[in-house]
């Protein structure tokens, strides 16, 4: 009984492991695309992001919103600390990105979404936001691109 526990423990471990590593691949390829850079600064509350991005060698997590190329909220609060933030500075305003379907639709300044519904990731851009960060992104986001919610 106990060598099927630790089977079961280490079968869990690996897939959880593997499930973090494609979540990982996905934001890689996704923040690649919006900014065209190899190196991505990111800021995010999101404990588990934080703790997938470690592992990456592109992605890093910074501390503060102010100095990041892309920012994830994925609440309320978090949206709008980060915007009180970041009006205080001039500049280049980075990328906000949610992890929320409500939030995109919510916000007019959230230009995508990675969420999951029933189980399932969903990716969505919004046409006129990535316009106004003069983004372009490759045809094979088409699929994941609106004009409106």
């Amino acid at each position: 009984m106990k060598k099927l526990l630790v089977l079961i423990v280490i079968v869990c471990g690996q897939l959880f492991a593997q499930g973090q590593e494609s979540t990982l691949k996905i934001y890689h390829q996704i923040f690649s695309d919006l900014l065209d850079k190899k190196q991505i600064n990111v800021y995010t509350r999101d404990r588990e992001l934080l703790h997938i991005f470690k592992r990456s060698k592109y992605i890093s997590s910074v501390l503060e919103p102010e100095v990041s190329d892309i920012i994830i909220v994925h609440n309320r609060q978090t949206y709008e600390m980060v915007m009180g933030r970041i009006a205080k500075k001039r500049g280049t305003k980075p990328i906000i990105f949610a992890t929320d379907y409500r939030l995109l639709k919510q916000y007019s300044d959230i230009v995508g979404a990675l969420y999951w519904k029933k189980g399932r990731s969903q990716l969505l851009f919004l046409k006129p936001r990535l316009d106004q960060y003069h983004i372009s992104l490759p045809r094979s986001y088409e699929p994941y691109i609106l004009e409106e919610i």
